[in-house]
Formats: C-alpha cells, structure tokens, sequence
C-alpha cells in the first residue's frame, strides 16, 4: 500500500531528499513542505554531522496519513519516512518538532539491522528517544522537546507490546469515525475487550 502511496505521490527533491505529499496541492502543499524543508534546515544548521547521515539513511519523506494513529513512521522495506499530513500542516506543530521526530524515524532507519520483535521493540524505541533527545539539547527553543524525549524513555516496556499498538490503533480508528463493525470485529481478531 505505502509502495503505491508513493508512486501516486506528487514527488519535490529539497536538501537531496525525495519529499512526496498525497492529495496536497496548492497552498496546502507548500505549506506542509516549507514545514519540512524548515525541519531539514533545522537538523542541517544544529547538528550537521547527523544531517549527512540521515540523508543517506532516509532518502524519502512521504507526508500521508494522520497524527491519530502516529506522528512519523519508518518504512524499513521502501526506506521511506512517513510523516502525518494533518500533524505537519496543523499551525502548532513547529518544525523543530517535525525535526525531532525525524531524527527519531531516522534512528528506525539506522538500527533497521537489529529486527523490530516483540522482544526488543521497547529498547530500540528507547534507543530513538535517546536520539531525539540529544538533537533536541542541541537547540536553544528545545527544553520542551528534551523533556517529552525524557518521558518516551521511561514509558514501560508493555506501551510498545503488540496488544497495546494494536489497542491505539483501533482506538484511533474509532476516534476518525470508523464503522463501528469493523473496530469491533478488530477488538475481537486481536483480543482487545471492548472499548
């Protein structure tokens, strides 16, 4: 589905990256990549070391999708970053946000070595927030940013087991107005309970 999200994608290159958006055009569309093109600069001018090796770690963005059901997302397979359209272009998400949680997603696409299991999920997403951490200590505006990284890190193991990521996406289906057969036969699928 992303592989043809992306193919469809009206596809712009800025800072050596391939930024596709999905049903954006006008000023919607420059606003979400004068967003992004921000955030880039952002990471580029603070720490200019990591820049270089997110741009050969992650060489496609792809602004798609919604902030209920996440932020930015890492596609191992396609070596896309996905960013949530309604999150880039809400006027409360800053770019050094947008920033931060693209180093996050590039530190998916950086350990993307180690397999993301059950097992491991919470240590590598740790290993993530750390990550943005460090970047966002970088920045004079990111004292907010260093302590939500802060509390990432401390969230129990369970946050990042299957049964709860499967949990906050049928929540989040249900939020966005999905037929209610669906999200309950997904309870049911993966043992959920009711809602």
């Amino acid at each position: 589905m992303y592989s043809l999200l992306w193919r469809l994608s009206d596809r712009r290159q800025i800072r050596g990256f391939h930024i596709g958006t999905v049903g954006l055009d006008g000023e919607p569309q420059a606003l979400a990549l004068d967003k992004v093109d921000a955030a880039l600069n952002t990471i580029a001018t603070h720490d200019p070391r990591r820049f270089r090796r997110i741009q050969r770690d992650v060489p496609r963005l792809l602004i798609s999708g919604t902030r209920a059901l996440f932020l930015g997302r890492w596609h191992d397979r396609l070596r896309i970053c996905q960013l949530a359209e309604d999150w880039i272009l809400n006027p409360s998400t800053s770019s050094t946000s947008v920033a931060s949680t693209i180093v996050h997603e590039a530190t998916h696409a950086r350990l993307s070595v180690v397999p993301y299991s059950e097992k491991n999920s919470h240590r590598v997403e740790r290993a993530c927030h750390r990550q943005e951490e460090i970047f966002a200590k970088r920045l004079a505006d990111g004292a907010h940013l260093v302590e939500q990284a802060r509390r990432a890190q401390q969230l129990p193991e369970t946050f990042y087991s299957m049964k709860n990521r499967r949990a906050q996406a049928v929540a989040a289906m249900e939020a966005l107005g999905w037929p209610s057969w669906l999200t309950r036969t997904l309870r049911a699928v993966f043992r959920l309970g009711a809602a």
